[in-house]
């Protein structure tokens, strides 16, 4: 089984593979750590300050190697970032290939904005977390998160829209997940 975890940086993509992780038994791979492995070895043709767009371009061929390397082996993996874009997705999508993304609603934005940061450093320590953002760019964001809803809606992957309850609404998206993964089916292609 090939999970795909998309959506927009610190809408809680990592801390949600990790759940899925432990409900599973399927590893993740966070993309973030592909990007800074194809950095530091000097072969990216990016940087880590590039557009979000340009680096997804960059790596899909590897993310998809990844993943049809693991559908033929029968491997399990869950693969997490914000470098998925759901038009590369899409096709890939089948019995053994599950994809989601996740995005913050325009009523998120709306009433709970100020916890946009709350998702950063759950699971890893970034030794350069987000700054704190001003008006304007919560509105950027929010025109962000709207985008990616529409693209995925064109594309037909799943997206969770969190609208008020983080904790309860990503558990029911968690369980739906698993429903479709099949807890006790892992592994059996």
């Amino acid at each position: 089984m090939v999970v795909l975890i998309g959506g927009e940086s610190h809408v809680g993509k990592t801390l949600f593979a990790h759940r899925l992780m432990l409900r599973t038994g399927i590893p993740y791979t966070s993309l973030d750590h592909l990007k800074m492995g194809l950095i530091r070895a000097g072969k990216a043709c990016f940087t880590a300050l590039s557009p979000d767009e340009q680096i997804a371009r960059e790596m899909w061929g590897i993310v998809k190697g990844m993943a049809e390397t693991c559908l033929e082996n029968g491997q399990d993996i869950i693969l997490e970032g914000c470098y998925l874009l759901p038009e590369d997705v899409a096709p890939l999508q089948g019995p053994h290939t599950q994809a989601l993304f996740l995005t913050f609603s325009d009523r998120y934005f709306a009433s709970s904005a100020h916890l946009l940061r709350s998702m950063e450093n759950v699971i890893e320590r970034r030794k350069f977390p987000m700054p704190p953002q001003t008006p304007e760019q919560v509105r950027r964001t929010a025109l962000r998160h709207a985008a990616l809803r529409r693209r995925c809606e064109a594309a037909g992957v799943p997206c969770v829209a969190i609208a008020s309850d983080y904790e309860k609404e990503t558990e029911e998206a968690l369980e739906t997940l698993c429903e479709r993964i099949g807890r006790g089916d892992r592994g059996k292609y």
